[in-house]
């Protein structure tokens, strides 16, 4: 129970350091995923997405990528140029991140965080935290080649 609120502490911390440096439009629906490192994808817990929407985010869970083939659909569309994400409600295309929780000890917890965007473009960057006395701070984080999945 302990190490889930320390994941979901550190998922918080890597999401908006993601969505700081991605210079989001306000409004603009984002959709959150975790991936683990068996390929299998999970939506955000309600406690993360809670937490981001307190940053005036417009945030989702998605379990759109739950499957292979979703996520082989939504890659074809996105290296089309088409949105891969887009709100149910009004068609509002969005913005998909993709939170993949690499490791985690005691004191450094290393995470893989990708966002896809509207046109094609996506990033990803390798994020190492390390625990400072009670609080945990990003100590660096590495830009990888765009790869679609």
């Amino acid at each position: 129970q302990a190490e889930k609120a320390v994941l979901t502490e550190l998922c918080v911390t890597v999401t908006l350091d993601m969505l700081q440096q991605d210079k989001l439009t306000t409004g603009e629906p984002c959709f959150f995923t975790h991936g683990g490192d068996k390929g299998k994808f999970v939506p955000f817990r309600e406690s993360i997405v809670k937490r981001i929407k307190k940053q005036g985010v417009n945030a989702h869970p998605t379990t759109a990528m739950v499957g292979k083939g979703e996520v082989d659909e939504s890659s074809r569309r996105f290296r089309q140029g088409e949105p891969a994400f887009v709100l149910a409600e009004n068609n509002q295309p969005g913005r998909l991140y993709i939170i993949k929780f690499k490791n985690y000890e005691e004191n450094s917890a290393r995470f893989q965080a990708s966002m896809l965007k509207k046109k094609g473009v996506s990033s990803t960057y390798i994020y190492r935290l390390k625990k400072k006395g009670d609080a945990w701070e990003i100590e660096g984080k590495d830009r990888r080649m765009n790869h679609c999945f």
